[in-house]
């Protein structure tokens, strides 16, 4: 029976050369000199937004919605105000060590509520997060209603750099649905980084990123880790909701 490929598949053959080459090392195993095979990827943490024990805020700018969420008992969302408001969100490191997601995915589902304000709401989510001049994160934000822009951004030293970005037409659905999004960051030798993004649709999931689905980063910065998180906001009293997170790091 045909198995479909999966992500780290994908990126190990459409990586460009010389990192297809070295792939079957591991991303880790030229340090160690010897051959270490990838084992995959094991869940480190998951919330469905009982509490907000495990996170650290920016602000108090948040809230636990207990009328729209996916898993029982709430959400999270940004605190209804108008004409704006906003707020980060990072898993602790006392819950997830910064070293554990050096390589790693965070899978969410949002409900996105940004009816006709198109271009105005925005959902990040950050890895390998240093601080707020340094960080990778993913930026989708409303173009249309349904639709989307997906974008993959490297901050370094305050300066940022879009390293890939796609636009879908269906794609976040918008009007109080729940829209699932993956995103995965593997190192590949001799020091680059592959991240991908991905969309749950009709049950399965779906590359949404240009470059063949693949965004290649050649520097690779803050390969020993860094936090994980998300930013939300609400623009004229329209919130994004987020719930059922799970984190995942890279064993060898």
């Amino acid at each position: 029976m045909f198995k479909p490929e999966s992500i780290d598949q994908r990126i190990r053959r459409n990586a460009p050369f010389p990192y297809r080459a070295f792939w079957k090392y591991g991303s880790r195993a030229l340090s160690v000199a010897g051959a270490a095979a990838v084992k995959g990827l094991k869940t480190l943490f998951s919330d469905y937004f009982e509490d907000t024990a495990s996170w650290d805020f920016d602000s108090s700018n948040y809230e636990l919605d207990t009328s729209v969420y996916l898993s029982a008992p709430s959400s999270i969302r940004t605190k209804i105000t108008n004409p704006y408001s906003s707020v980060i969100g990072l898993v602790k490191t006392s819950v997830l060590p910064i070293a554990d997601v050096a390589e790693g995915r965070i899978i969410a589902y949002f409900n996105a509520n940004g009816g006709t304000h198109a271009g105005v709401n925005h959902l990040k989510f950050f890895f390998r997060y240093q601080d707020a001049s340094n960080h990778y994160l993913v930026d989708i934000h409303q173009v249309s209603a349904p639709g989307g822009n997906i974008d993959v951004i490297r901050v370094k030293d305050g300066s940022s750099t879009t390293l890939g970005t796609a636009t879908d037409p269906n794609w976040p659905s918008y009007g109080w649905s729940w829209d699932g999004v993956r995103i995965t960051w593997l190192g590949l030798p001799p020091d680059s980084l592959a991240i991908t993004v991905e969309k749950y649709v009709a049950g399965a999931w779906t590359l949404v990123m240009v470059n063949g689905g693949i965004v290649y980063d050649p520097s690779n910065y803050w390969s020993t880790g860094g936090r994980v998180g998300f930013y939300t906001d609400c623009y004229l009293e329209i919130p994004n909701n987020l719930d059922n997170i799970v984190i995942s790091g890279m064993t060898y």
